[in-house]
Parts: C-alpha cells; sequence; structure tokens
C-alpha cells in the first residue's frame, strides 16, 4: 500500500457523516491522523486524495450556500451513498 493509498481512507472517513470543508475539519484531522502514524500530510495531498475520491465515484463534491441550495464542486466533500 502507498501513501496516497494510505491516506485516501482517513479522508473518506472525514467525510463520509456530513459535509465537510477541506481547510476547516479535513485537513486538521487527517494531519493529526498522520501524524500519529509518523507521516507530515500537507493539504495539497488532501485536495489530490479528495480529487481521486470523487474521480472514483467515492464522493461528490459541493459549494455549499447559507441559502439551502448547494452546486456540485470542490469545496465541500461528501462521501456517496
Amino acid at each position: 500500500m502507498n501513501r496516497r493509498e494510505i491516506l485516501r481512507k482517513p479522508v473518506l472517513n472525514e467525510i463520509s457523516d456530513d459535509y465537510e470543508n477541506v481547510d476547516q475539519c479535513i485537513w486538521r484531522h487527517v494531519a493529526e491522523a498522520g501524524g500519529r502514524c509518523g507521516l507530515k500530510i500537507v493539504r495539497s495531498e488532501i485536495v489530490e486524495g479528495l480529487a481521486e475520491l470523487v474521480d472514483a465515484g467515492l464522493a461528490k463534491a459541493y459549494i455549499l450556500s447559507s441559502g439551502g441550495h448547494s452546486r456540485r464542486n470542490s469545496k465541500a466533500c461528501r462521501r456517496s451513498t
């Protein structure tokens, strides 16, 4: 298993139950999990991991607005069901 594959699991876990923001939630939690394993994880790796999950159909990306409507994009991500 390579570094990218290892990184995908905690990223998928972070988005599995709610809409999450890369900078506010995902990066911090995944970096903490990586630190416990001796890995230093940078934001670009998380964004790349999210893109791979979206490309694989395992996640969807959205822009969430305060008006209750959302558009698909990469600002927030949620696991596909």
